[in-house]
């Protein structure tokens, strides 16, 4: 397939609303909420996105929107409840968090590898991320986490294929009865010698 990463534009508003019409996500959103979080986007020359910023991206094939994410990336808050131990033992690198705040396929083209391709891209942009110390460049340890319906069967299920681990519940989390699953994604620092290698904690 030929797939393609690219920033949304106030052009893609009106096909990513078609695309979350028909989605099983509990999280959707308003052309109002597409249309600030493209005002809202950094400036690409700045080189990784700011923090505390919404980031959004489509995905097209052969030049159609097929998908889109929407992720925060912010400082690593440590919670002993979400994070692994090793993640933990990581706190001086400052390590970066990022949070999935919506990801939809278009309903023709689920199940055809859209998805990981999106996701995997999101994770290399965060691995490619270093950090200078005095004596050399090394990967920055991030986080990614994402919450998945427990009605959501599916998605909880693609997640953990990507390589995202269940931490815990988050009770009605998306109304009264209606819960989520913390899911993450770790990813630490290796001792290849390639400065951009990391490895992702199981």
């Amino acid at each position: 397939m030929n797939l393609n990463m690219r920033w949304m534009a106030k052009k893609d508003i009106r096909s990513v609303v078609r695309i979350q019409k028909f989605s099983p996500n509990s999280t959707k959103f308003d052309k109002e909420f597409f249309s600030s979080v493209v005002s809202y986007r950094k400036d690409p020359s700045f080189g990784f996105e700011g923090f505390s910023s919404f980031i959004s991206y489509v995905c097209e094939l052969d030049k159609k929107v097929v998908a889109y994410v929407i992720y925060k990336v912010s400082l690593l808050d440590f919670n002993k409840e979400l994070h692994s131990p090793k993640m933990v033992a990581h706190k001086n690198s400052v390590p970066m968090a990022g949070e999935i705040v919506g990801l939809c396929v278009d309903k023709k083209h689920r199940l055809k590898g859209v998805g990981s391709y999106v996701m995997h891209s999101v994770i290399e942009r965060f691995s490619s991320v270093v950090e200078l110390s005095l004596k050399e460049l090394k990967p920055r340890p991030f986080l990614i986490h994402a919450l998945s319906s427990d009605r959501d069967l599916g998605t909880h299920i693609f997640l953990k294929k990507i390589g995202f681990v269940g931490k815990n519940v988050h009770w009605n989390a998306f109304g009264k009865d209606h819960d989520g699953y913390n899911m993450v994604y770790e990813s630490l620092p290796c001792t290849q010698p390639s400065p951009l290698m990391c490895e992702a904690s199981k």
